[in-house]
């Protein structure tokens, strides 16, 4: 049986993180690290789940089809 999770953790060897971005700004953050040090990756602000969902999933895809 293969498990999902709702919000992955990895894409391609990526960490990712949630977070909830600044109210003045509203919306999820969703960081895209380098590595799993940390200290180099791109923050993209998503307005709700749905669209963090899709911005995960273009990562994903993409990754598959470099390879």
């Amino acid at each position: 049986m293969t498990v999902h999770f709702l919000r992955p953790s990895e894409i391609g060897g990526h960490p990712i993180d949630y977070q909830k971005a600044h109210p003045e700004v509203g919306g999820i953050d969703v960081i895209v690290w380098r590595d799993s040090r940390r200290h180099e990756g791109f923050l993209v602000n998503c307005p709700d789940w749905a669209r963090a969902h899709e911005l995960v999933d273009v990562i994903r895809r993409g990754k598959e089809g470099a390879r």
